[in-house]
């Protein structure tokens, strides 16, 4: 393939930290956007990408390279980043596909049910000590106490 414009060395840093083996093009054009993006400073993204394209390996690569800035911009942010989704079937997905790399789920207290109230506060513990985590919308909007992130939300699921 040939490319016009220098390689952005943020799409190399992107593509390190891809939890894959291999890159499909379209992922690699996707991370280019978001290797953009960041260097533009915008920390803010959504992708809409079609069913089975990976965006969760995206969302999940971005989030990683968020866990890597510091806070010498101009924000007060905690380095790493929040994934969004609209569903906690797909958080759980992306736990299960993540998990031994980092990534940390957390659902509404009512998911954990009311004998295992210890296990919502373990695991809200767990999601905001950790520098990656994926939560469904909903929860998210609610949590007035969630640490500012570098990139507060990577939504990885728009397009299903």
């Amino acid at each position: 393939m040939h490319v016009n414009k220098k390689e952005n060395p943020r799409l190399r840093q992107l593509l390190s930290l891809f939890p894959h083996e291999h890159v499909r093009p379209i992922q690699r054009a996707a991370l280019d956007v978001v290797a953009t993006m960041f260097e533009s400073g915008n920390r803010f993204s959504i992708l809409e990408a079609p069913t089975g394209s990976g965006k969760s390996a995206l969302a999940f690569t971005a989030a990683r390279y968020a866990g890597t800035l510091d806070d010498s911009e101009d924000f007060d942010c905690e380095p790493g980043a929040y994934i969004l989704t609209p569903y906690n079937n797909l958080a759980a997905a992306m736990t299960s596909d993540f998990g031994d790399q980092g990534l940390v789920a957390l659902k509404g207290r009512r998911h954990y049910g009311p004998k295992t109230a210890c296990n919502y506060e373990d695991a809200k513990a767990d999601f905001f000590g950790s520098v990656e985590g994926v939560t469904s919308y909903a929860y998210f909007l609610r949590a007035r106490h969630a640490p500012k992130r570098q990139v507060p939300n990577l939504p990885p699921a728009i397009a299903g």
